[in-house]
Parts: C-alpha cells; structure tokens; sequence
C-alpha cells in the first residue's frame, strides 16, 4: 500500500536533519516519489518568511 510521510519546515538544515533521521530509522522503506514546494507565510509581526514542504511517497 502506498503511504505519505509529510515534512514541513522554514528552516532547510533543520529539514534535512529531520528527513535524513526518518529514512535511517526507515531503512526497508522503497521510496516512490519525492515532491516538494515552497509558500511564504506571515509571522505575528506580518513579516513574510519562506516554508517548505516535502512529500515523501513510500511503500513499506
């Protein structure tokens, strides 16, 4: 069965370290697809700052 594991993060080193992880934890997974896109979103002061998210498609 296909499954979804969902990243999301401002931060592109701290996402990396995440995934990274989850795949060493995850080593029997095949991977099918890998998406990722960007948005920009406000803080509480209105200032906008860049966020990604990363769809890993796998089967277990």
């Amino acid at each position: 069965m296909l499954q979804v594991k969902i990243f999301e993060g401002p931060e592109a080193d701290e996402l990396e370290q995440e995934i990274n992880t989850w795949l060493k934890d995850n080593s029997s997974i095949e991977l099918v697809k890998v998406l990722q896109s960007e948005s920009a979103v406000a803080d509480d002061d209105g200032d906008f700052c860049g966020n990604t998210t990363i769809s890993v498609f796998y089967r277990q």
